[in-house]
């Protein structure tokens, strides 16, 4: 089986968030899959599937699964994008638009120039106020948030704090974070600001999927775009996340309860799998 490490949401290698990619000649099991990207040891391992089982560099239509290493996840950005990425420069592929059938519907990703695609996610804007959890707080190492939304549809928790440089100092504690009684489902947590250079700043933990800090994270813009759009009355935003790595995108409205996110891939390692 062929695999490739591809760095997304950045045009340097050794940048922006690796996602290891698989090219699938069938359907595999599912405990091959977990156990393949345990091994791979990233935020997230994509399984690409032509749905025709033949002429990859035609296929319109893929089936796509991710997995970090402890869990199968709904949606992943940045995965995504790597598996678009090794479809269009390493396979070829000649269309202009391909689709992955996944847990979350269809997902259209067009090539836009070499290096670069468009993403086509739904948008995740079921936002509710509500209470700090906890010690989240201490467990986060910052004296306050402006405000504290949970999004319903994936269960995450957003913590707008008040300029980048505190988003840049946050140093979570994964343990504490996981001990803490929500009140609520907790599956991840973004802590974001309006930013000087970029629109919007932002970090993403999920330490209950086994992903402490995810480098750049493209479904969390599936939630920052409605909020940020909204607070700063700007239908194109320019997103960066802020992790060591660090990795930017572009954002904007696409079909209503769409969010088109734009960003850049490059491909660091390509190999065969001995499975």
């Amino acid at each position: 089986m062929r695999i490739f490490t591809v760095d997304a949401f950045t045009g340097s290698p050794f940048a922006g968030n690796p996602a290891a990619v698989c090219l699938c000649s069938g359907v595999l099991p599912d405990r091959l899959m977990q156990d393949i990207a345990t091994e791979m040891n990233l935020s997230e391992t994509a399984f690409v599937t032509p749905l025709n089982f033949s002429e990859i560099d035609r296929e319109t239509r893929f089936g796509l699964r991710w997995f970090t290493p402890a869990v199968e996840v709904d949606l992943c950005g940045h995965a995504t994008l790597a598996s678009a990425c090794v479809l269009f420069e390493r396979i070829g592929n000649t269309n202009e638009t391909i689709v992955f059938e996944t847990r979350s519907g269809d997902l259209p990703v067009r090539r836009e120039k070499p290096g670069e695609f468009t993403l086509d996610f739904p948008e995740n804007g079921q936002m509710k106020s509500c209470p700090i959890p906890g010690n989240l707080l201490q467990a986060l190492k910052i004296p306050s948030a402006v405000e504290t939304i949970i999004e319903a549809n994936t269960a995450t928790l957003l913590l707008v704090l008040a300029d980048e440089q505190e988003v840049k100092d946050v140093s979570p504690d994964y343990p504490e974070l996981l001990r803490i009684d929500y009140a609520f489902p907790v599956k991840g947590l973004i802590v974001s600001a309006a930013g000087k250079k970029y629109d919007c700043v932002s970090r993403v933990f999920v330490p209950w999927e086994g992903i402490p800090e995810d480098p750049v994270t493209g479904s969390a813009h599936t939630i920052l775009y409605p909020y940020w759009s909204k607070v700063l009355k700007k239908p194109v935003l320019r997103a960066c996340q802020a992790s060591r790595r660090g990795g930017e995108m572009l954002l904007r409205s696409g079909n209503p309860g769409r969010v088109l996110i734009t960003g850049s891939a490059v491909t660091v390692i390509e190999g065969e799998l001995a499975v």
